[in-house]
């Protein structure tokens, strides 16, 4: 059975939990300053350092859409350097401009044709692994107010409910031919997705697709591979609370149509204490990032599903002490 159609007709029925294979942790990490890393090699000797300290599985890089065409042969270079690390690296867009309420998917489509078309035209060791979405529905600053952030889904107005609905069925929609795209071409699919889904003021965010109404989280697992929880919260207890839902769900499904599930860890400032470790007093140290990556680990491995833990972001994790 297709996956998506699978976790689409399991609803919440549950299957016994098993032991997690002892594979490496996944550690990401976010670099959306992509032209500004493939173009200097300071900056990449800079990372492999780091990759090193931080066992570094994956990188989720950030670039424009005509880099993949005009600067081939440094991006080249550097997916190979990562490669020889045991480094995979992945595309990584978005933006709420990409919802048909704003600007639509477009020239978020024509970044993952562009990847595509690179792919094709590289040796295998210089090739990217897959594209990484990271778009976010709620609402924001300057752009349509459809999704109500503030409300659970029993408290919206018939008008607020059909907004909501239609948002996420977009966005869900949008990744769907994200991960189409890159099925077809042998890639996987990573998507950051927003830690409220199965928890929003006390109720999941559900939607109705294909006769099944369920929540949008679950939707969403059947076309995402690496399913990574922006759950920051510096607080570690909190922040595996944020991913259990999600890593107890995926792990209801059998190993060959189950998502990686994935935690991650804000760093940049700017963002406000709690939420990040570079505001919040005490934990301002890349030695408090890894004591509470490890607790967040420790907390979530139950779950055959959970597959490690990922960092925002590159400048974040550099500004850090020690």
């Amino acid at each position: 059975m297709h996956r998506r159609t699978f976790i689409a007709a399991l609803g919440a029925s549950a299957l016994p939990f098993s032991t997690r294979a002892d594979t490496r942790p996944v550690r990401g990490l976010w670099i959306w300053e992509g032209r500004d890393m493939i173009t200097r090699k300071s900056e990449q000797d800079r990372l492999l350092a780091e990759a090193a300290s931080l066992n570094l599985t994956d990188i989720y890089l950030a670039l424009r859409t005509a880099d993949y065409r005009d600067l081939k042969d440094k991006l080249s270079t550097f997916v190979t350097r990562m490669s020889a690390a045991g480094v995979q690296v992945w595309g990584l867009d978005g933006s709420r401009g990409f919802f048909n309420d704003v600007d639509g998917p477009a020239a978020l489509y024509a970044h993952v044709d562009a990847l595509v078309a690179y792919n094709d035209s590289v040796p295998e060791s210089a090739r990217f692994t897959g594209f990484q979405t990271d778009n976010e529905p709620q609402d924001l600053p300057d752009f349509p107010p459809h999704f109500h952030s503030g409300l659970p889904d029993s408290q919206l107005t018939p008008t607020q409910a059909a907004e909501r609905e239609a948002l996420l069925l977009d966005w869900l929609a949008i990744q769907t031919r994200v991960y189409d795209t890159m099925k077809s071409n042998g890639l996987r699919t990573g998507g950051a997705m927003v830690f409220f889904t199965e928890n929003h003021y006390g109720e999941p965010l559900r939607i109705t697709h294909n006769g099944v109404r369920a929540s949008i989280g679950h939707f969403m697992m059947g076309v995402t591979d690496d399913y990574v929880v922006m759950s920051y919260n510096t607080d570690p207890i909190n922040a595996a609370g944020r991913v259990a839902a999600q890593a107890a769900f995926a792990s209801k499904l059998p190993a060959d149509v189950r998502p990686r599930v994935i935690a991650a860890m804000e760093t940049n400032p700017g963002v406000g204490a709690t939420i990040s470790y570079g505001d919040t007093p005490g934990k301002q140290s890349r030695a408090a990032v890894l004591a509470d990556m490890a607790t967040i680990s420790r907390q979530l491995e139950i779950y055959p599903a959970f597959a490690g833990v990922s960092l925002h972001a590159w400048r974040g994790w550099q500004a850090l002490k020690g």
